[in-house]
């Protein structure tokens, strides 16, 4: 932005606005010379302010994908017929990209247009966790067959390497990771000599997964508080928008003391946290401040503004979130998913949230677990609710259905076998043992966070991380697809043989100090499912430090939304 001289115009991707308010704030931006904020989406009335507030130079900050350059060049197209004076920048994230000039040439602009390119592509979310923000990857992957995601998600793994860090080692479990870390490798041999080195604290593990992996989790309704909050409420980026007379809440991230503390909690657990801090501020103030020193004066002033100024705010959202949860919708779904992921469902079920109106998202979720658990729904079965959907919904939910059928989310069951889920729930610990219900409040395992049920991808990370690392088959007898790798004496990466991934506990075993590992999902991940994996690392379950890399932050609604779209 300094290196455009004068007042400015910055137009944004309608979806990026918030992520970049974590990076920089709307003041710092106009201290370097944004003068005037807007989106890509095409306003003729906003253009026309250009001249009122003197606005010469107009910035597209924009990703480098064909979607987001076309949405750019119809809204310069618009701006520079409005205003022929202004001056047009494009700066594209993360890396240049050649098709942008002939799109814009196309339209008749690439005289007047500068193009710019600067290498930003993580978004930090919070202190262990970052995001690609690439929103449509399982969409260009699973529906279109478009692959070329692949290779920005590799690019932006190296990047991140050469700030902390080569990798000593990578793991993959999917066809697109190990396709990404393929591609990892051949980018640190061409850059032989200028490949990153291995940092003291830097990076010691990569792991790669894909969401397809494991598309039981996202099904499933999460049920820690931050899991709730975006299930329920639109958590997005720490903020949850207002809908109708609600008013916008903000700063639901880790500058939040008290969100840091119960975020990660059990819904129920979270209640129980703030109701006992509630009554240590009653209890000191109401007994204990009138014989206190100064210094326990001063500490309980200190609690008061870190804890009591938004203790409102989330006794307000935890009640709110109570009230959902104990509607009789809430329970019905909560039900049928414990049933369909114990085996023992009543399709009948199905039929009553959707004839009883419940979203059309809820009712496609609860197909679409099914599909994951069972390995498809019976023929008979399919075809009825199918046509019942889409007389209940509208015809247009015909394309819905198609593209969950094109991402294999959605589909009969040809065959009679039994399904990969139903030989891992028990090997691999998924279910809580009849009769010993997980203790969500107080909990010894990841069950917490589903209220019994264990993340598939979370055990299998725990599985990667452990002394034993992955096999040539899982637990359940499944094939497992994966490329393991590590830098040879010359800072190469070396492929090695399925029948040396026990070297990792060698390794493990070897020495005390934990390992840094970084989690990659490609194509998204839950806000459970991070609880799980920060729980794991903070309980001790895994011996490494834990940070996870993501394309995007997900639930199941979403994740079909993009899909369908």
């Amino acid at each position: 932005l300094d290196s455009i001289r004068g007042s400015k115009a910055l137009v944004l991707e309608p979806y990026f606005i918030q992520p970049l308010g974590l990076v920089a704030e709307a003041t710092v931006l106009k201290e370097h010379g944004v003068d005037m904020f807007c989106t890509t989406e095409l306003d003729e009335g906003i253009t026309a302010l250009y001249g009122e507030k003197g606005i010469g130079r107009v910035v597209y900050l924009t990703h480098a994908e064909i979607g987001s350059i076309h949405r750019a060049c119809k809204h310069a197209s618009m701006s520079f017929k409005a205003n022929q004076n202004v001056e047009l920048y494009v700066v594209l994230m993360p890396r240049h990209m050649q098709m942008a000039e002939i799109m814009f040439e196309e339209e008749g602009l690439k005289g007047d247009t500068r193009f710019l390119h600067i290498p930003y592509s993580w978004v930090p979310l919070s202190r262990d966790v970052v995001s690609l923000e690439m929103h449509d990857v399982l969409k260009e992957l699973m529906v279109e067959s478009n692959p070329g995601c692949l290779y920005g998600i590799a690019h932006a793994l190296y990047q991140l390497q050469e700030m902390f860090g080569s990798a000593s080692r990578v793991q993959a479990k999917g066809e697109w990771s190990c396709r990404i870390a393929t591609m990892l490798g051949r980018m640190r041999r061409e850059a032989g000599k200028n490949v990153p080195a291995s940092a003291a604290d830097g990076l010691d593990d990569i792991i790669l997964m894909d969401r397809t992996v494991d598309m039981v989790t996202p099904m499933c309704t999460q049920l820690t508080y931050a899991g709730l909050l975006d299930e329920l409420l639109g958590l997005e980026y720490g903020q949850i928008r207002g809908k109708g007379d609600s008013r916008k809440v903000s700063g639901l991230n880790e500058t939040d003391p008290i969100f840091r503390e119960i975020g990660d909690m059990f819904y129920s657990g979270a209640r129980v946290w703030v109701n006992s801090t509630l009554k240590e501020i009653q209890k000191f103030r109401d007994s204990e401040m009138a014989g206190a020193d100064v210094a326990a004066l001063k500490g309980f002033v200190s609690d008061l503004r870190e804890k009591f100024a938004r203790m409102p705010l989330h006794t307000s959202l935890l009640e709110k979130l109570g009230g959902i949860m104990q509607s009789s919708g809430f329970t019905a779904r909560q039900k049928i998913e414990a049933d369909i992921l114990d085996d023992d469902m009543d399709m009948n079920l199905v039929y009553d949230r959707m004839y009883k109106g419940d979203d059309v998202f809820s009712v496609l979720r609860l197909m679409c677990l099914y599909c994951a658990v069972n390995e498809g729904i019976p023929k008979k079965e399919y075809d009825l609710l199918r046509k019942d959907l889409i007389n209940t919904y509208g015809f247009e939910h015909i394309a819905s259905i198609h593209a969950l059928q094109m991402a294999r989310l959605l589909y009969r069951k040809e065959e009679r076998k039994r399904s990969f889920f139903s030989k891992a729930k028990s090997s691999m610990g998924l279910l809580v043992a009849d009769g010993n219900p997980a203790d969500c409040e107080n909990p010894e395992d990841v069950h917490y966070a589903y209220a019994g049920y264990a993340p598939m991808s979370s055990r299998m990370m725990q599985k990667a991380c452990s002394a034993e690392g992955w096999s040539t088959r899982d637990d359940a007898g499944h094939a497992t697809m994966r490329v393991q790798q590590r830098v040879n004496d010359y800072g190469f990466p070396d492929d090695i043989e399925a029948s040396t991934t026990s070297t990792q506990g060698s390794e493990s075993k070897q020495t005390s100090k934990k390992r840094n590992v970084l989690l990659v999902f490609v194509g998204g991940v839950t806000q459970a499912e991070i609880s799980t994996l920060r729980f794991l690392s903070n309980k001790g379950k895994v011996h490494c430090n834990i940070m996870i890399a993501t394309t995007s932050i997900l639930n199941g609604s979403t994740l079909l939304e993009k899909l369908i779209k």
